[in-house]
């Protein structure tokens, strides 16, 4: 599996082909788009900033990334827990999602 430098969360970013700003609130995100469907792996889940209201999340990867407006904290802690997620992604089989999921994840 292909290694991300993951970004910590409450990271602002921008995503392409949208002109709204995201905060990062999570990673390695396993999810399930369409009923039936094996899950796919998402690098990241964000909510819209500065709203941050409701349910929806906009999942994307790494590379989806075109400007990062706001680096959220990092210390110790968020170094460790960043080389366990690597330890486990390094052991998975999850597949990744691609650009077309990318964009159905869009329109839930």
């Amino acid at each position: 599996m292909q290694m991300i430098d993951y970004k910590p969360l409450g990271t602002i970013v921008k995503v392409a082909g949208n002109d709204k700003r995201f905060m990062i609130t999570g990673r390695a995100i396993s999810v399930v788009l369409k009923k039936g469907d094996k899950p796919k792996m998402f690098d990241y889940a964000a909510v819209l900033y500065p709203e941050g209201i409701g349910n929806r999340h906009l999942y994307f990867q790494d590379s989806d990334i075109s400007e990062v407006v706001f680096r959220g904290f990092a210390d110790e802690e968020e170094e460790r827990i960043m080389e366990r997620l690597k330890d486990y992604l390094s052991g998975t089989d999850l597949e990744r999602a691609s650009r077309d999921d990318y964009n159905r994840s869009t329109k839930q």
